[in-house]
């Protein structure tokens, strides 16, 4: 039975592209939808290099009586963030995403809906494949990996984009049209723990799970009063290992760096003579949670027995585990009142403990390169304060807003023209891919814009669909009258 997305009649191509997009596994990887998108531009005509680093370049001749026009690079990424409801079954590297429409929304059922980036992907394959587009030279640039540290940009050959003039189309809200954001870099410190050498006696293993917070995007989010839940259950933790012989078991792998983690769950050991006031201390921080965080309607914390073949940490490793995730930095350090954005931020994203490998990754984000530079060596003095080693994943400089950028002038006229207001040109706490471009390019008028797609990476994230149809255009018009 054909999809009900299939039948917009509007803005049909992007449609089609964004549905066969979500098809297609596409967390963490880029082979399968790569296959795809050379399948599409072999289709259309298009020339193309790929590299190692899995980006694509696709190089698409200027529409006739346009050849005189600049070139122009539309550029968007291939992957998305995986993060589902605690109860969802979905399989990321299997499964296609469940689409849903209500009203002018799409979304996905209990994951993350991919429109980051998907709805860019498909705008461009819309825009090369629609024969009444009129456009100069393009060149179609598809990013790999950019939700794992812009990995795929980063890899990429710089000199092989000729254009100096470039739209991306990554970001969530109409309304804005942005020419600067944050920079950051990811570590990841870990360690192999200890266990004791035999179960101990007289005690049980328990889940703690605290699970449906908001979540969000670790860069746009971070300042809208968002629970993180790994945090917030270290501190939990912290204040019982004061009182009590409380042991970390296991934490099976939760989250991604660049997300606010929404669920949380792992497993501890506690003594038989102490859990009823482990109970009693746990539901007590728990009903201050959620007074605290009174928009999360749907938070929950449960604490049960679990099963597990795994002994306890040893004192020592449980004790400096639980100490670091409580000291490390975590959420808005500064707030830049003038931009509404934060501009000093890190977030503790992911964590796992399998068997005796433990591991946590935060990603710290400022405009500022010397900022980026003095928090992330904060964490790593943490780290070395307990013992654990740490390694820099990925690093990004920030993108400096620049004045004289004729091409997000242009874009304001034009979007004025479909939108009947003028959206605002500013910048992001988030990280952009056109950061790199701009460190790289001499003389680069770059910026990013998207359609209405509120709750990235998280299980509520959505797609305007009138919203995607009005970016469609504005960038079609935009292409239309960009003249030398």
């Amino acid at each position: 039975m054909e999809h009900q997305i299939l039948k917009l009649q509007d803005n049909k191509l992007v449609w089609k592209y964004f549905y066969e997009l979500s098809q297609i596994p596409r967390v963490r990887e880029f082979v399968r939808i790569n296959k795809y998108l050379k399948q599409v531009l072999t289709e259309l005509k298009v020339k193309f290099s790929e590299d190692k680093a899995g980006n694509i370049i696709g190089y698409v001749p200027a529409s006739k009586g346009f050849e005189r026009y600049p070139t122009v690079a539309l550029q968007a990424h291939t992957d998305m963030v995986g993060a589902k409801t605690n109860e969802s079954k979905h399989n990321f590297a299997k499964d296609p995403i469940e689409l849903i429409i209500e009203g002018d929304w799409i979304k996905a059922n209990n994951t993350t809906l991919g429109g980051d980036d998907g709805v860019g992907v498909a705008i461009i394959l819309a825009i090369i494949a629609d024969q009444t587009c009129k456009h100069g030279p393009l060149e179609v640039v598809f990013t790999s990996l950019e939700e794992c540290g812009l990995m795929g940009v980063e890899k990429l050959d710089i000199k092989k984009v000729k254009a100096r003039y470039m739209i991306n189309i990554d970001t969530s809200s109409e309304k804005n049209v942005i020419v600067g954001c944050n920079g950051g870099k990811t570590l990841r410190c870990f360690c192999t723990t200890k266990r004791d050498s035999r179960s101990r006696l007289k005690s049980k293993n328990y889940e703690i799970s605290m699970t449906n917070a908001l979540g969000g995007h670790s860069g746009a989010d971070i300042s809208k009063h968002r629970l993180n839940t790994i945090t917030q259950v270290f501190g939990i933790l912290a204040s019982l290992i004061a009182m009590y012989d409380v042991r970390l078991v296991e934490i099976p792998t939760v989250g991604v760096f660049n997300a606010i983690p929404a669920n949380f769950r792992c497993i501890i050991n506690v003594l038989d003579k102490d859990i009823k006031d482990v109970k009693r201390i746990i539901n007590e921080d728990f009903t201050i949670t959620k007074q605290h965080y009174a928009s999360h309607k749907n938070l929950t914390c449960e604490f049960a027995l679990a099963k597990t073949t795994l002994n306890p940490l040893s004192a020592n490793d449980n004790k400096k585990i639980i100490q670091a995730l409580t000291i490390f930095p975590n959420g808005t350090l500064n707030y830049r009142s003038d931009l509404g954005i934060s501009d000093v931020s890190s977030n503790v994203g992911f964590i796992e403990l399998i068997k005796n490998d433990f591991s946590t990754e935060i990603m710290v984000r400022s405009m500022f390169t010397n900022k980026i530079k003095y928090l992330s060596q904060r964490i790593i003095d943490i780290a070395n304060i307990f013992g654990l080693k740490y390694k820099i994943l990925s690093e990004n400089n920030p993108w400096m807003p620049k004045h004289d950028n004729n091409l997000a002038d242009l874009y304001v006229k034009c979007a004025k023209d479909v939108l009947h207001y003028e959206p605002a040109i500013t910048v992001t706490a988030g990280a952009l891919e056109t950061g790199v471009f701009a460190s790289k390019i001499h003389d680069f008028k770059c910026m990013s814009i998207g359609p209405n797609n509120p709750n990235i990476h998280t299980y509520e994230e959505k797609l305007s669909i009138t919203s995607t149809n009005n970016i469609t255009k504005i960038v079609k018009n935009v292409l239309a009258s960009l003249d030398k």
